[in-house]
């Protein structure tokens, strides 16, 4: 029993000296910090660590800068995706729009009795919601 004894005296001396170390790191560092904010000797230190460790921060961070460049590279291909399905979509809607008017300025040539009818296409930009919605409904196919 006298060596597990000892053993435990041991302990109980070795972690009261790392609780000295570990308070003399921290009054150390309580110093410094206190020294440093009021005459700044430490910013040459600090630079010159800064700029060993920049190397390493690069590389640190070269994952997630690169999985921010694949995540805008993807969410800007989809936009354009999504841009050109809509492009495609009302380019078709104003070829059919084309078709339709010529089939109509067609029929109105040919059944209208004057030699040049006035025949003009214009855009309707605003009006009367309902009337809108009325003529929406009547020239649809």
């Amino acid at each position: 029993m006298a060596p597990a004894k000892a053993d435990s005296q041991h302990r109980s001396t070795g972690s009261s000296a790392l609780g000295l170390r570990f308070l003399m790191l921290a009054a150390l560092s309580i110093v410094l910090l206190v020294v440093d904010h009021r005459n700044n000797h430490l910013d040459v230190v600090r630079k010159a660590i800064g700029a060993a460790v920049y190397p390493l921060r690069v590389v640190v961070d070269a994952p997630v800068t690169l999985w921010r460049w694949i995540d805008q590279t993807t969410a800007s291909r989809n936009e354009l995706q999504l841009e050109n399905s809509r492009l495609h979509a009302e380019r078709l809607i104003t070829q059919a729009r084309l078709q339709r008017y010529a089939a109509l300025e067609a029929a109105i040539r040919e059944g209208h009795p004057a030699e040049l009818p006035e025949i003009i296409a214009v855009p309707i930009e605003c009006g009367l919601a309902a009337y809108l919605e009325w003529v929406g409904s009547e020239t649809t196919p």
